[in-house]
């Protein structure tokens, strides 16, 4: 279960069905979801609007946490967390007593997953990091209340959810040089939800950390990162910051095209 859900006593059977444009529709017999507003030709951002804001802070308490700090571990999930700004990281402790990064999250995004109630990884903020703490049974109260935000919840619970099919894919790749591009473009992926072109790409995770996250060694991901700016598809402006210069270079290199430019 994703912390985007309420608590493992909440059903989707007991959400309130809309209409749009008319009164509540009455539910049905049978498992039902909330109604979905329709949309022309985009999918809904996950970004929050400044209502869905304004709803979240009745409910809340904004939280802050220093670089290092841990903002949860695997504990009880009383409460969710949704970042307002800066980066943070998931992470668990494998059998072999190695810590494996799961995750990194950036503003408007939930931190951690969870199964039965409990978290299953611990998260750290990677910056400083203010975030929304949201209580899970106020947060339940709200969305059966507010069918917008319920369904904002749920699209980024998806939004979630594709994140962690596109590591899968990454995690599939044979070559570092691949790796590094694709996950170069998952990083652009959750940065555009901000910018739609995020070509400036804000890397503050520490070397180690990307490198556990997508399956080589640092070395491997400092030498594979100077190939691609060697290559003219990226380049550093700063020490925290990776500019796409040639993303169609960017697109071949991270599906591991032997047409690569060199």
């Amino acid at each position: 279960m994703f912390v985007g859900l309420p608590h493992p006593g909440f059903s989707v059977t007991k959400m309130k069905q809309f209409s749009p444009s008319g009164p509540p529709v009455q539910p049905t017999d049978g498992p039902t979801l909330v109604a979905i507003p329709q949309w022309s030709t985009e999918p809904p951002t996950t970004s929050l609007s400044v209502e869905d804001r304004a709803n979240l802070a009745q409910i809340s308490t904004i939280v802050h946490f220093r670089r290092g700090d841990v903002i949860h571990g695997e504990e009880r999930v009383n409460a969710i967390f949704i970042i307002i700004a800066g980066v943070a990281k998931s992470w668990k402790i494998l059998e072999n007593g190695h810590t494996h990064i799961t995750g990194f999250f950036f503003s408007d995004e939930f931190i951690g997953m969870a199964e039965r109630g409990k978290f299953i990884e611990s998260a750290t903020a990677i910056t400083e990091v203010s975030a929304y703490r949201v209580p899970v049974i106020a947060l339940e109260r709200v969305i059966l209340n507010n069918p917008f935000l319920s369904f904002q919840m749920m699209a980024k619970i998806l939004h979630r959810m594709r994140d962690l099919q596109r590591r899968v894919y990454l995690l599939s790749k044979k070559s570092a040089r691949a790796k590094i591009g694709y996950f170069l473009k998952i990083m652009t992926i959750q940065q555009s939800v901000h910018d739609d072109c995020a070509q400036r790409l804000y890397l503050p995770m520490a070397r180690i950390d990307i490198a556990t996250y997508i399956g080589i060694s640092p070395e491997a991901v400092s030498r594979g990162l100077r190939e691609l700016a060697i290559t003219g598809a990226i380049a550093f402006p700063d020490r925290h910051h990776v500019e796409i210069t040639d993303p169609a270079l960017l697109d071949q290199i991270a599906a591991d095209l032997r047409s690569s430019r060199r």
